[in-house]
């Protein structure tokens, strides 16, 4: 008799904790079912030919990557400077102008020995 009375109330707590999970179950899916959103708000335009613009304007610090030494092939004084600092130069351009003095001393010296 005690051990059917011992099963009978396990039987009963199992019976309660099935129902109460049964119970939230059911309230999380009717939860759930509130928040599906069914439609959307869309706006429709009439598609018309326009001309595209492609220019960008920009304000800002343009660095290099890379530094260039600049050396020159022979020595003497600075006459003239043809460039200054950020000007864009090409191949071949000349950037500082030498006085010819010293190197028409050494071609004399050079004719003279010769």
């Amino acid at each position: 008799m005690k051990r059917l009375k011992i099963i009978s109330v396990i039987v009963l707590i199992f019976a309660g904790i099935v129902a109460v999970l049964i119970n939230n179950k059911s309230k999380l899916e009717a939860k759930s079912n509130t928040n599906v959103i069914d439609s959307f708000p869309v706006t429709v335009n009439v598609v018309e030919k326009e001309k595209v613009s492609k220019s960008l304007e920009l304000v800002g610090t343009i660095t290099g990557d890379n530094d260039v030494a600049v050396v020159s092939e022979s020595s003497g004084r600075v006459v003239d400077v043809n460039s200054k600092v950020g000007d864009f130069k090409t191949k071949g351009s000349v950037l500082i102008q030498l006085d010819g003095e010293l190197k028409l001393a050494t071609l004399k010296t050079a004719v003279c020995k010769s």
